[in-house]
């Protein structure tokens, strides 16, 4: 759980001390400016979907909003390459908003079309830009793909650390945390394509290999927390947590690609089914004697 008057003070830091400039910050993270006061005074708490928004238009990530650092749960390596340094100037907030377009675009259009398929015009022309601009910020097709596929696990980490934080009961979490992962329409679907064209290019490509090793050890460290939590809560009996997190992990990767495939009689909702079962027939239910 954050320090709520940490996190305010973190907020507040990214705010310029300039009249005008808290209704300017309300108007682009698209928040009321009556509760972004409220929130900054104590008397309102931001919700997941606001720390998001404040975390991509300030070009810092939610984990560093929350716990004050990038590392405190096994970020990915996307968070302090794509995030940039916070003593901005109003001058340099500018680039890293061109930069974010173009990763969002490219891996959307890695997301539609494939890893293979996606060319530095497209890019371009989803941006409404030139191949030159993209050539100025990447000095390769590959590096704007590659980061682009590091802003996305970035953002998958973002959204589960802004959902979980409220979160304080283990079991809670563990399925909130489930119900995170599986396709489903818009972003979530989008980035299990992204996922599985990671999987397909990581025994090929030394740079998304990597990638794929810190978006695992990412999804498999916060599992193996989430399970190490509700043991000290005492709602999971007392096992090895990383076996029980590598099962998991196994069983959500599997159940998801049969849902994004759209494999006959695979839905949402029967693998979460699937997933919940395991969970209190292995972690909640007590052994039999």
């Amino acid at each position: 759980m954050a320090d709520l008057g940490d996190l305010r003070a973190r907020v507040r830091s990214l705010i310029h001390p300039v009249p005008g400039a808290e209704r300017a910050f309300a108007e682009a993270i698209g928040l009321d400016e009556i509760k972004l006061s409220k929130s900054l005074g104590g008397s309102r708490r931001f919700k997941a979907g606001e720390l998001m928004a404040i975390a991509e238009h300030s070009c810092v990530t939610v984990n560093w909003l929350i716990n004050g650092s990038d590392e405190v749960v096994a970020a990915p390596a996307a968070s302090s390459e794509i995030i940039r340094s916070r003593d901005r100037t109003a001058s340099a907030a500018a680039k890293p908003g061109t930069r974010r377009m173009i990763l969002e675009m490219a891996w959307r259009l890695i997301a539609k079309f494939g890893y293979r398929n996606v060319r530095i015009s497209d890019i371009a022309a989803a941006c409404g830009t030139s191949t030159g601009t993209i050539h100025y910020y990447f000095a390769t097709k590959d590096d704007v793909l590659n980061e682009s596929l590091q802003y996305n696990a970035k953002l998958s980490f973002d959204r589960q650390i802004a959902e979980l934080d409220a979160i304080d009961d283990a079991l809670q979490r563990l399925k909130r945390l489930v119900d995170l992962q599986f396709p489903a329409v818009g972003l979530p679907r989008d980035e299990w394509s992204v996922c599985l064209q990671i999987w397909n290019e990581a025994p090929l490509n030394t740079a998304v290999r990597s990638l794929h090793l810190d978006s695992y050890n990412h999804w498999y460290r916060m599992v193996a927390m989430t399970i190490r939590l509700g043991q000290e809560q005492g709602v999971f009996r007392e096992q090895d947590p990383d076996d029980v997190a590598i099962r998991l992990a196994a069983l959500i990767n599997g159940l998801g690609v049969r849902v994004f495939t759209e494999i006959p009689g695979s839905s949402t909702l029967s693998a979460r089914r699937h997933i919940y079962e395991y969970i209190e027939n292995t972690l909640t239910r007590p052994f039999s004697n």
